[in-house]
């Protein structure tokens, strides 16, 4: 008989691990949402630093800015690209939403232009290049993304600008805030002729109101790769409805009007991208990438993270690492720590569906030792108790002795009267040989009920062994 396993120890089956967000200061406050700092702790207590941008609460109640909030979040989450700021998570408590970001530690482009502005200069070609360059593989990561049903959702940022661009320490690139971002999709449609966006860097068909694709982020990445390039703004003026005159009527002068030892080749380039009529544009930004990257290489250029970073500390300084103890504003306040908790069966049943897979398990093992012994019984024994019982019932019966000796004086043909000798203690021995017994009548002696004592002799009745006694 094969043995029974013993039952398996009980697996430990660990429930998705808890996740908290903990404020530990505010970084920035824009018009409907604010930026904060976080210190996010997780399972065997990894933590790391995030950003928190989260709406306003006197603008948590509006169903505009909330679903503008929850559209940002969504495509924020489709985009995973190194030159685009990763979102992690989307929360929510007491009706106000929070999106969890990665934290950057650096300085925004447009800091970096005041501070250049500030010191008299201009920010090198070689920086320029890079910057250019990793604006303009995120716009294109961007603009190609699809759904999870593999329809493209025709992203558009309709706000990049030195503000919405952020260098780090380490030199990195990230395209931020899609806040407004433009796209079509199943569940987020933002449609049509709506003016949104910073003036000076919207593009003509922007500016009144049609239709956009992303021809018009190509054209606000010509406007910032030209103040890069010369230090100054290109659309200025008295009010919004004067630069956005400007930009629909005028055409954007050259780069070299400003800086004359600019390269030819890259006022080509960027009076390309500054084309007011989309068709004469960049029809992609990975068109405009490779533009770029071939005048780098023909100018002997080498775009580098780490040289940008190293410029970087050289004119904005280098800021320290922020602290991950929380400021005053959030120390003891409910609300700071936000616990999204995890997710799992209760107790009770885990324990019934482990209990029931080791019950099913022992009941197969037996029923295969079952099987097993019988098939080994049968194999011993290949005759079956049928055709044995027939084959005995129909050969001729042994005749039993009636006495235990004939007298030699009776007569030939005359039947003498027969003594009959008592009957014996023991049963007669059989004459056919004995059968070994099976399971399978071992199992049906068990089975059947006891035979009830007789109160009177019964007479005796043929057996599937033979005549018995007296028979």
């Amino acid at each position: 008989m094969v043995p029974v396993p013993a039952p398996a120890r009980p697996f430990a089956v660990h429930p998705t691990s808890t996740r908290s967000y903990t404020m530990l200061r505010r970084l920035a406050v824009g018009g409907m949402g604010e930026l904060l700092l976080a210190r996010a702790s997780g399972a065997g207590g990894v933590q790391k630093l995030v950003a928190i941008k989260r709406v306003r609460s006197e603008y948590a109640s509006d169903p505009a800015f909330v679903a503008m909030f929850l559209n940002e979040a969504r495509l924020s989450a489709t985009l995973d690209h190194p030159n685009i700021v990763r979102t992690y998570d989307l929360v929510e408590e007491s009706g106000v939403f929070a999106m969890v970001m990665e934290y950057l530690h650096g300085e925004s482009l447009g800091r970096v232009l005041n501070a250049v502005s500030e010191a008299g200069g201009r920010v090198p070609l070689q920086h320029v290049l890079t910057v250019a360059l990793g604006v303009a593989a995120g716009l294109h990561c961007a603009h190609e993304r699809c759904g999870v049903d593999g329809r493209p959702l025709d992203i558009v940022h309709r706000d990049l600008s030195p503000g919405n661009v952020f260098i780090t320490y380490e030199g990195g690139v990230k395209l931020l805030d899609f806040g407004i971002a433009k796209a079509t999709s199943r569940t987020s449609i933002t449609v049509g002729p709506t003016r949104k966006g910073k003036v000076p860097y919207m593009s003509p068909e922007q500016c009144v109101g049609a239709d956009v694709d992303r021809r018009s982020d190509i054209f606000a990445l010509g406007v910032v790769c030209w103040e890069l390039c010369t230090g100054r703004r290109l659309f200025r003026g008295d009010n919004e409805f004067a630069i956005m005159n400007q930009v629909t009527t005028l055409d954007a002068p050259s780069p070299r009007s400003v800086v004359p030892e600019l390269p030819e080749e890259l006022a080509a380039i960027l009076g390309k991208a500054l084309q007011r009529d989309p068709a004469a544009r960049f029809q992609t930004a990975m068109e405009m990438h490779d533009a770029l990257e071939a005048f780098a290489r023909g100018q002997g250029l080498l775009p580098s993270s780490a040289a940008l970073g190293r410029y970087l500390t050289e004119i904005c300084g280098c800021r320290e690492a922020p602290s991950v103890e929380p400021t005053a504003e959030f120390v003891d306040v409910r609300g700071a720590t936000l616990v999204v908790p995890g997710t799992t069966e209760p107790p009770r049943r885990r324990w019934s569906v482990v209990v029931a897979l080791a019950a099913g398990a022992a009941a197969g093992a037996i029923a295969v030792a079952a099987s097993t012994s019988t098939a080994s019984s049968e194999r011993a024994a290949p005759v079956p108790v049928e055709a044995a019982a027939a084959r005995e019932a129909s050969s001729p019966p042994v005749p039993v002795p009636v006495s235990a000796a004939t007298p030699a004086s009776v007569a030939p043909g005359i039947a003498p009267e027969p003594t009959v000798a008592p009957p014996p203690t023991e049963p007669v021995a059989r004459t056919s040989p004995p059968r070994r017994s099976t399971a399978r009548d071992r199992r049906a002696k068990r089975e059947s009920p006891a035979p009830a004592k007789p109160t009177t002799p019964e007479k005796p009745v043929r057996g599937v062994d033979g005549l018995l006694p007296g028979g």
